[in-house]
């Protein structure tokens, strides 16, 4: 799960969002920050800077993203079959790197949170950041 940054030029604040919303961006689109505010894309090369363009909702493809100053690294792990073709598979668990609200930092072992698009998770290992995918 590789995050891009879009610098807003007028709050001057980073945000992260998905690499796959960041590759499919092109300037002079106009998106929403999903419950934030709009974004007009003015660059997009190895970082994405955009303009805030009002609070009221568009239609316009919505982006998840999370404050640079207020997120933390955490790792989403997947199970896979742990068979494959009768034999121990080795790649039984995927695992990958994302970002989350430091809010993840107050919720206990076991407990179970949402993320929009991929699902619901388990925290595993909360010193790691570790979140098992239910």
């Amino acid at each position: 799960m590789l995050i891009w940054a879009i610098q807003n030029m007028m709050f001057g604040n980073i945000l992260y969002i998905g690499k796959s919303d960041a590759l499919k961006l092109k300037k002079g689109e106009q998106i929403r920050l999903k419950d934030l505010y709009n974004v007009e894309i003015e660059e997009v090369s190895n970082k994405i800077i955009g303009k805030y363009i009002g609070n009221d909702a568009i239609e316009a493809q919505k982006i998840q993203w999370v404050d640079k100053a207020n997120c933390v690294d955490v790792y989403f792990i997947t199970p896979k079959p742990l068979l494959v073709n009768n034999e121990i598979n080795k790649d039984s668990l995927e695992v990958e790197k994302g970002l989350a609200e430091k809010y993840i930092e107050m919720i206990k072992k076991d407990e179970v949170v949402q993320f929009e698009r991929i699902g619901f998770f388990k925290l595993d290992n909360k010193e790691k950041r570790e979140l098992m995918k239910l």
